[in-house]
């Protein structure tokens, strides 16, 4: 019904992005249970969000996702959640940089967060304060002391979790 209300021109669009979908190649990644936002690596549906955590756009996902996620069966689908720093520092398919460190420290906080609660609270609370992020500020909601700072700094700055983001850079690339 709904494909028959459409416009001739719409039912053409409709029919070209399905015959895109089926014809690209499939990009067989397996789901990464530290990166999980919600559901399990057993739901039916998965869903794959690169962000920057000052993207407007980005903010406007995870609000709607938001939703979804209050609205839908619990562990009906699932989101995983990938970092693509809108920012030349870290992402050498960027050509800018506001230089202000924050899209990178952010997506490396996020990364040594991943698969724990404290991780989805903090992504959230950067979606929340996006206008007002500076390096000081990612700090402050990520770390309430200096004991649990020192550790997550030590993961920030590890090699480990620069690898994780390049990967996560390369495998936005190939989508």
């Amino acid at each position: 019904k709904f494909l028959l209300s459409l416009s001739p021109q719409e039912r053409q669009l409709v029919s070209d992005s399905r015959a895109l979908y089926r014809t690209a190649p499939l990009i067989d990644h397996p789901v990464d249970a530290n990166r999980l936002i919600s559901g399990t690596t057993l739901s039916p549906v998965h869903i794959v969000d690169w962000i920057d955590i000052r993207c407007p756009h980005c903010k406007h996902l995870e609000e709607a996702l938001a939703e979804i996620r209050q609205t839908t069966p619990a562990n009906s689908w699932s989101e995983e959640g990938r970092h693509f720093p809108l920012d030349s520092e870290c992402n050498p398919n960027i050509e800018r940089s506001d230089n202000t460190h924050v899209a990178c420290l952010a997506a490396k906080v996020l990364i040594c967060l991943g698969g724990s609660p404290k991780g989805r609270q903090v992504r959230a609370a950067y979606f929340q304060k996006q206008g007002q992020l500076t390096v000081d500020r990612i700090w402050d909601i990520a770390a309430a002391d200096e004991t649990q700072r020192h550790k997550l700094e030590s993961c920030v700055d590890s090699s480990e979790t620069a690898a994780m983001l390049q990967g996560d850079i390369d495998l936005a690339m190939q989508y």
